[in-house]
Protein backbone atom coordinates (compact mmCIF):
# COMPACT_ATOMS: atom_id res chain seq x y z
CA UNK A 1 0.00 0.00 0.00
CA UNK A 2 1.31 3.27 -0.69
CA UNK A 3 0.49 5.08 2.60
CA UNK A 4 1.62 8.29 1.31
CA UNK A 5 -1.63 8.23 -1.70
CA UNK A 6 -3.48 6.87 1.20
CA UNK A 7 -3.38 10.25 3.32
CA UNK A 8 -3.73 12.75 0.52
CA UNK A 9 -6.70 10.77 -0.56
CA UNK A 10 -7.50 11.09 3.07
CA UNK A 11 -6.68 15.08 3.24
CA UNK A 12 -8.24 16.17 -0.41
CA UNK A 13 -11.80 16.87 1.12
CA UNK A 14 -10.15 19.53 3.32
CA UNK A 15 -9.14 21.90 0.49
CA UNK A 16 -5.54 20.81 1.00
CA UNK A 17 -2.49 21.61 -1.85
CA UNK A 18 -0.89 18.04 -2.40
CA UNK A 19 2.49 19.56 -3.18
CA UNK A 20 2.32 21.49 0.64
CA UNK A 21 1.51 17.89 2.59
CA UNK A 22 4.39 17.27 5.20
CA UNK A 23 4.95 13.89 5.95
CA UNK A 24 6.55 11.67 8.63
CA UNK A 25 6.48 7.98 10.18
CA UNK A 26 7.79 6.44 13.43
CA UNK A 27 7.40 2.98 15.15
CA UNK A 28 5.37 2.10 17.94
CA UNK A 29 4.43 -0.06 20.40
CA UNK A 30 0.96 -2.38 19.72
CA UNK A 31 -1.24 0.41 19.93
CA UNK A 32 -4.66 -0.94 18.35
CA UNK A 33 -6.24 2.12 15.96
CA UNK A 34 -8.62 2.35 18.53
CA UNK A 35 -6.22 3.02 21.58
CA UNK A 36 -4.35 6.03 19.38
CA UNK A 37 -8.25 7.36 18.83
CA UNK A 38 -8.78 7.41 22.41
CA UNK A 39 -5.64 9.29 23.19
CA UNK A 40 -5.19 12.04 20.10
CA UNK A 41 -9.01 12.81 21.60
CA UNK A 42 -7.32 15.12 24.30
CA UNK A 43 -5.95 17.48 21.65
CA UNK A 44 -7.54 16.85 18.66
CA UNK A 45 -11.10 16.73 17.12
CA UNK A 46 -11.61 13.46 15.45
CA UNK A 47 -12.59 13.88 11.74
CA UNK A 48 -12.71 10.62 10.01
CA UNK A 49 -11.71 6.75 11.43
CA UNK A 50 -11.98 4.48 8.45
CA UNK A 51 -11.34 0.73 10.52
CA UNK A 52 -10.95 -1.03 6.97
CA UNK A 53 -7.75 1.03 5.54
CA UNK A 54 -6.66 2.14 9.35
CA UNK A 55 -6.93 5.47 9.23
CA UNK A 56 -7.27 8.54 11.47
CA UNK A 57 -7.79 11.47 10.00
CA UNK A 58 -8.22 14.62 12.36
CA UNK A 59 -7.65 18.50 12.77
CA UNK A 60 -5.29 19.63 15.81
CA UNK A 61 -4.46 22.80 16.72
CA UNK A 62 -0.11 23.91 16.36
CA UNK A 63 1.66 26.25 14.98
CA UNK A 64 2.27 29.29 17.51
CA UNK A 65 0.59 29.59 21.08
CA UNK A 66 -1.47 26.43 19.28
CA UNK A 67 -3.30 29.04 17.35
CA UNK A 68 -3.40 27.46 13.62
CA UNK A 69 -5.48 24.34 12.71
CA UNK A 70 -4.06 21.42 10.82
CA UNK A 71 -5.93 18.44 9.53
CA UNK A 72 -3.89 15.41 9.58
CA UNK A 73 -3.75 11.52 8.74
CA UNK A 74 -2.37 8.95 10.28
CA UNK A 75 -2.16 5.16 9.65
CA UNK A 76 -1.06 2.57 11.33
CA UNK A 77 0.83 -0.41 9.90
CA UNK A 78 2.77 -3.24 11.17
CA UNK A 79 3.89 -1.59 14.23
CA UNK A 80 4.81 2.20 12.09
CA UNK A 81 2.56 5.18 12.80
CA UNK A 82 2.02 7.21 9.01
CA UNK A 83 1.83 10.52 9.62
CA UNK A 84 0.42 13.55 6.72
CA UNK A 85 -0.57 17.22 7.28
CA UNK A 86 -1.60 19.95 5.49
CA UNK A 87 -2.65 23.46 7.45
CA UNK A 88 -2.98 26.87 5.35
CA UNK A 89 -0.22 29.24 6.15
CA UNK A 90 -0.19 32.89 5.82
CA UNK A 91 3.04 34.98 4.33
CA UNK A 92 4.78 34.19 7.53
CA UNK A 93 4.67 30.65 7.88
CA UNK A 94 4.14 28.92 11.01
CA UNK A 95 5.52 25.54 10.31
CA UNK A 96 1.65 24.67 11.24
CA UNK A 97 1.95 21.13 9.59
CA UNK A 98 5.25 20.36 11.10
CA UNK A 99 3.99 21.26 14.80
CA UNK A 100 1.29 19.34 14.34
CA UNK A 101 2.71 16.14 13.56
CA UNK A 102 5.34 16.75 16.44
CA UNK A 103 2.07 16.90 18.94
CA UNK A 104 0.94 14.02 18.01
CA UNK A 105 4.47 11.91 17.93
CA UNK A 106 4.84 13.35 21.42
CA UNK A 107 1.97 12.64 22.72
CA UNK A 108 2.05 8.75 21.09
CA UNK A 109 4.86 8.34 22.38
CA UNK A 110 4.92 9.40 25.80
CA UNK A 111 1.71 6.99 26.98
Amino acid sequence: MDVNKVIIDKLRPYDIKENKVVFDRFEIEDYTLKKIEELIISVAQILDFDEEKSVLTVAVKAGSFNMHEAVLALIKEDGVIHLGAYASEGLISQHTSEKAIKRIKELLEKK
